[in-house]
């Protein structure tokens, strides 16, 4: 309000949007200016989008801040709180939650006005996209491929308040095809009547008037017939025709019974009413293809405000509406499911459920930044709800049951045991996930570390564990390989993805140093273990037989994705052999990716 000093919205500058998040900056802390500002680039885009503004409004300072790297940071609660324990992340839905949208999904009617709010729900939690995607959906069914199923979004975060927008084809997990493919064969037989709606909206730029092609112009239109034909049931009360004095009397059926009636032209003028023209304008640009209503997958017959749902002009979603589904869950659940809704959530917490439940199953970082179709990694992390204090105390119980390798780990074990307990608890207050390389133990809130990033580097850090399990030798070796090489591939997705970098980035290094400190331990194992030989076990295959079984019950891009950063390495260790040994000749053993 200050920024903009009382001038009219067409009149907003970029100058004026960089005064006003300065003075957010200066006011909050980093965290909440960072989502203030977010709404201010959001409106920004918004009114560029629309024609709102006479200046453009997507190129300014503060636009597509990156999320702050203290993002989701120390909480300063204490270990000891038994909440830790049982707690779970506001963020993430219960399977009590999931277990009543199934019922609902099962109970529902597919005729119930409600109905295509669930479908909504049913790929939210399929393919974890962002509401503003799924409603703007173009109709399609699932593309399969030999390496899985694939399915088009609409990416429309950071399209910088412009209408041309790209298409995105994006992995359809395994266990996830058949609902989908059920969702979205539901929607075609469904939305039959308003698909074709849409189409004649768009072709004759209004609302849908076949129902009233057989009519004559003087032909009385009486109660029933009208209802009939989807006329509200109050339209001879306190309704647009008494308004507009619409509505005929006449003695029709003799000069004793003077009966309410319209005409053609009435029912007509009511019909247009409803209509926007916005409604038959192209959503969207994609590809350089427009997009209008009648491309669209999620449809709904439009609603009035005196609750009726007209059968002549349809919508697409809107956020607005979702938001007022939710409020009649409660309605819905006391009449087709077992049991209420015990948590409230919006949207787009079934995007951080599917994230946190990727990230616990142990989807690399980078991978699951390309799913969601991320562009900043840091982003990433704020859909990550596993709580460092809950996995101090896991690391607590592993450290004395003997389940963790390191310095501090042998300390513990060597101490009586009597006093092992209280010695992990006054040592182990924090745990910083390592990755395959293990785990940090250093309390940032005490002070900096003296060694950081250099975990790995001359006698080894007494801060550094990692777990471990009873094994051979050969078995630790062969599973040292395994996530060397594992480490390998995500090191060259990484520069797939960011092959232009001026700088060494932080991943970068810190999937090195895992690398280097995994190669180290393989090699005490096995004398002569080093780079050459782990390149050699990924292009003959060796890493094949890990990945591929995971690769084969996924995500099908992943497959693709490792495909080509196999024939990358051989590429790239064919030209180093070649020049090490000064032989052009020289072809090392290469065995291709099995197909899928």
């Amino acid at each position: 309000m200050i920024a903009a000093r009382g001038r009219d919205l067409e009149q907003l500058t970029p100058a004026i949007l960089d005064e006003a998040c300065r003075a957010i900056a200066q006011d909050c802390t980093e965290k909440e200016a960072y989502k203030q500002q977010n709404l201010v680039s959001e409106i920004a885009r918004r009114c560029t989008q629309h024609g709102l503004c006479r200046a453009d409004l997507s190129d300014y300072f503060f636009h597509g801040r990156s999320r702050p790297e203290s993002w989701g940071g120390m909480s300063g609660r204490m270990l000891d709180d038994p909440k830790i324990v049982e707690e779970r992340p506001s963020r993430l839905l219960a399977e009590s939650t999931f277990k009543v949208l199934g019922e609902l999904f099962a109970n529902v009617p597919r005729n119930h006005n409600y109905r295509v709010y669930l479908l909504i729900i049913t790929v939210l939690v399929c393919l974890g996209r962002r509401l503003s995607e799924v409603m703007l959906l173009p109709r399609q069914r699932l593309i399969k491929r030999p390496s899985g199923y694939y399915f088009k979004y609409l990416k429309l975060k950071g399209a910088l308040g412009s209408q041309q927008y790209v298409l995105e084809v994006m992995p359809v997990m395994t266990e996830v095809v058949p609902l989908l493919s059920a969702v979205l064969l539901e929607l075609e037989e469904r939305s039959a009547d308003q698909y074709a709606c849409a189409e004649e909206m768009c072709l004759t730029n209004g609302p849908d008037l076949r129902f009233l092609s057989e009519i004559e112009q003087d032909h009385p239109l009486f109660y029933p017939e009208l209802l009939a034909m989807g006329m509200p049931e109050s339209m001879f009360g306190t309704s647009w025709f008494t308004k507009h004095n619409r509505i005929k009397r006449g003695n029709v059926f003799g000069p004793a019974n003077r009966v309410a009636y319209l005409l053609r032209n009435d029912v007509e003028a009511y019909c247009r009413t409803h209509y926007q023209e916005r409604m038959t304008r192209p959503l969207y640009i994609a590809d350089g293809q427009p997009y209008y209503i009648k491309d669209m997958l999620i449809l709904k017959w439009l609603g009035t405000s005196s609750g009726h749902y007209v059968r002549w002009i349809v919508d697409t979603c809107s956020a607005a509406s979702f938001d007022k589904f939710l409020q009649q869950l409660e309605k819905l659940c006391l009449k087709f499911a077992s049991a209420q809704l015990d948590q409230a959530f919006t949207s787009h917490d079934f995007r951080h459920t599917m994230n946190d439940a990727l990230d616990r199953g142990g989807l690399p970082d980078i991978m699951q930044s390309v799913f969601f179709g991320r562009k900043n990694p840091v982003d990433t992390k704020a859909y990550q709800h596993t709580s460092p204090e809950r996995r101090a105390l896991e690391i607590r119980e592993q450290i004395l049951l003997g389940q963790v390798g390191g310095k501090l780990a042998e300390r513990t074990m060597r101490l009586p045991v009597d006093r092992r307990e209280s010695f992990v608890t006054s040592q182990i207050r924090a745990v910083h996930d390592l990755g395959p390389t293990g785990m940090c133990f250093h309390n940032w809130g005490a002070g900096p570390c003296d060694r950081h990033q250099e975990c790995h580097g001359g006698e080894g850090c007494d801060q550094l564990g990692w777990v471990v399990q009873p094994a051979e030798s050969a078995e630790i070796f062969e599973e040292l390989i395994q996530q060397a090489a594992h480490n390998l591939i995500q090191l060259e997705v990484g520069f797939s993805i960011y092959p232009t970098l001026e700088t060494i980035p932080n991943w970068e290094k810190h999937l090195c140093l895992k690398i280097s400190n995994l190669l180290d331990r393989a090699n005490k194992l096995v004398p002569g273990t080093g780079l050459t030989q782990l390149y050699e076990f990924v292009n003959t295959g060796g890493f094949d037989e890990y990945a591929l079984p995971r690769l084969r019950n996924g995500i099908g891009k992943g497959y693709e994705l490792y495909k080509q950063c196999r024939e990358r390495f051989y590429e790239q260790f064919v030209a180093g052999e070649r020049e090490q040994w000064q032989d052009p000749d020289r072809t090392p053993l290469y065995i291709p990716v099995e197909i899928l």
